[in-house]
C-alpha cells in the first residue's frame, strides 16, 4: 500500500509551436511544458517512492495532456529521511533540482522558447517550496507549492 504524501508540479515554459505541433498532426495549440513530482510512502519498512517527469500541456483545450521525449522520467526509492518535515522538505529540493534539469534540456532542444522562471528553493517551516510558477495539484499533508 503506498500512501501519497507530496504532488506537485512546475511549469517551466511556452513550447515553440512549430517544434511541437509537427509532433501532433495539424494541431496548431500554445502547448507549456511541466515538470511533475510525486513521493508515496510505500512498504513495510517505510520507503519513499519519488516519481518525476515531464509533460505537455495545452493552454487552450483545457484537460489535454500530451508527453514528451526530450525529458527522461526519473524514479527513485529513498529510506525515510528523518522526520516527516525533513523527507517533505528533501523531497521539496528534488522537485526544484528536477524543474530547473528539465528546464534546462528543453531550452537545449529548443522545445521551450519562451522559460518560465523557476526561483531557487526556499523552503520555509510548513514545507512549502518558494518558485514562480510551482503549484501544488492538492494539498497533501503540509506539503504544498506556491
Amino acid at each position: 500500500m503506498m500512501k501519497l504524501i507530496f504532488e506537485c508540479e512546475t511549469e517551466l515554459g511556452q513550447c515553440d509551436p512549430d517544434r511541437i505541433n509537427g509532433h501532433f498532426g495539424e494541431d496548431v495549440d500554445e502547448w507549456l511544458a511541466f515538470a511533475h513530482t510525486t513521493a508515496a510512502l510505500t512498504g513495510p519498512r517505510g520507503l519513499l517512492r519519488i516519481e518525476q517527469r515531464c509533460y505537455l500541456r495545452s493552454s487552450q483545450r483545457l484537460g489535454e495532456i500530451r508527453s514528451q521525449n526530450c525529458v527522461r522520467p526519473e524514479m527513485t526509492l529513498e529510506p525515510l529521511l528523518g522526520s516527516k518535515e525533513e523527507t517533505l522538505e528533501t523531497v521539496q529540493q528534488m522537485h526544484q533540482q528536477f524543474a530547473q534539469k528539465a528546464q534546462a534540456e528543453f531550452l537545449q532542444e529548443s522545445v521551450v522558447t519562451v522559460p518560465s522562471s523557476i526561483a531557487s528553493s526556499s523552503s520555509d517551516a510548513q514545507g512549502r517550496i518558494g518558485g514562480i510558477g510551482a503549484r501544488a495539484i492538492r494539498p497533501l499533508a503540509s506539503a504544498q507549492c506556491k
